[in-house]
């Protein structure tokens, strides 16, 4: 498993380009830019999986107990149950963990923590890429 030049394709007649990859609670899951296959060990089969909202650039895919999130640029999508939610942020989110059973996404300009299927609050760090400052002063540390 350690050696790459000893791995072999799944499909030999598949040529995608895999974005992010998953392997939790027994589930290995995979994205391309605009599709998500769930890959089954025990009989070496592939299947698409069938989301109710248009996938255009997935950048992430993260496996939760009962569900997967979803990082398609400025939204998040949670199935959970094989139901779809949709989670429209408006930021470019780059990453996406949990912490004490709580969502936490990274992006652009601070983090998103999901507090439930629909509603997400936003943590803005005070930095200038957020501020207007007129100017900045560097001092010296000593």
């Amino acid at each position: 498993m350690q050696d790459p030049f000893s791995w072999s394709l799944l499909d030999s007649s598949s040529n995608m380009r895999i974005s992010s990859i998953q392997n939790k609670f027994g589930k290995i899951l995979y994205s391309t830019s605009n599709s998500i296959y769930e890959y089954d060990i025990d009989s070496n089969q592939v299947s698409p999986l069938n989301i109710s909202f248009d996938l255009d650039s997935i950048s992430n895919i993260f496996i939760i107990e009962n569900g997967i999130f979803i990082v398609d640029g400025e939204k998040i999508i949670l199935r959970r149950l094989g139901y779809d939610n949709l989670i429209q942020v408006d930021l470019v989110v780059s990453s996406i963990f949990e912490d004490n059973q709580t969502i936490h996404a990274g992006t652009n300009h601070g983090f998103i923590i999901i507090e439930n299927d629909l509603s997400f609050s936003t943590f803005v760090p005070n930095s200038p890429a957020i501020n207007s400052f007129s100017s900045i002063k560097l001092l010296e540390e000593k």
